[in-house]
């Protein structure tokens, strides 16, 4: 497979011993001989939130996994206040992303919504990054994602249930694209 990004993280958090005996990483230009021929790998476009391959890696995901229980107990927003390893063009000002969350909290009260609010930058506290297994178990869980427009989304949507039960079921997602202000 061509070794990509968290290629590699996210594939042994779906099947371990996959990556381990059957998976050989090639980079770009790297060359290899199989079954006596010579193979380059060229530059390739890949997108990595392309949704056919998302729901398939949703789907692989669900099999055969213990901890593949869904709580359903948490609504995530998608933190991007930090502008470190954020564009400018998806970082948000502090001041709109705390109103966001404000109107959050109070839209859970008046409905009597009993998840937890968990706000995720994929980082914990001390700033030590999550890894991809830790994103699991925070996204499986998930009823509602909300955030800015990005792959902080739509990457972490391949952790959530690939079969609900019916609409009810289904993660809500509200993603949303700030405006040229709301980086100023």
């Amino acid at each position: 497979l061509l070794h990509y990004r968290r290629a590699k993280e996210i594939l042994s958090v779906l099947d371990p011993d996959f990556v381990s005996h059957r998976v050989t990483w090639v980079k770009l230009g790297q060359r290899l001989e199989i079954n006596g021929t010579v193979t380059t790998i060229g530059n390739t476009y890949i997108r990595d939130n392309n949704l056919r391959f998302m729901d398939f890696l949703r789907h692989w995901a669900s099999k055969g996994r213990k901890d593949r229980q869904y709580a359903r107990n948490k609504i995530i927003y998608y933190d991007r206040r930090n502008p470190v390893g954020t564009t400018m063009k998806r970082f948000i000002r502090p001041d709109i992303e705390n109103e966001i969350i404000s109107r959050i909290t109070d839209a859970m009260q008046r409905q009597g919504r009993k998840e937890d609010l968990i706000i995720f930058n994929g980082f914990y506290p001390g700033g030590q990054r999550m890894t991809s297994y830790e994103q699991f178990l925070l996204f499986k869980d998930a009823t509602t994602i909300i955030g800015p427009h990005g792959s902080g989304i739509s990457g972490n949507l391949l952790w959530t249930n690939p079969k609900p039960r019916d609409c009810d079921d289904r993660v809500k997602v509200l993603e949303f694209i700030g405006g040229r202000d709301t980086a100023k």
